[in-house]
């Protein structure tokens, strides 16, 4: 039998963390550019599902490809 471990680690905080820092890009800013509040910005930088349409919308407003807002470790377990 095979099973699968998935684990998301959402990096969309840290990734925001070096535009403020690179580019003086506010959370303000970013939360404006999505529509949304500053509070829901919050709760979508430790989600640990964001959609897949927020991720790409986050990656299009920062310019940078989709891969940098998240990490996801795949482990195949093969038991008899």
């Amino acid at each position: 039998m095979i099973t699968w471990k998935i684990s998301f680690k959402n990096k969309i905080n840290e990734t925001l963390k070096e535009h403020k820092d690179k580019n003086g890009i506010s959370k303000t800013w970013v939360a404006k550019q999505l529509n949304m509040s500053l509070q829901n910005l919050s709760a979508l930088e430790t989600s640990s599902n964001p959609s897949l349409i927020t991720l790409a919308k986050v990656a299009f407003i920062l310019e940078v490809p989709i891969e940098s807002l998240y990490h996801i470790d795949i482990e195949r377990i093969i038991s008899e």
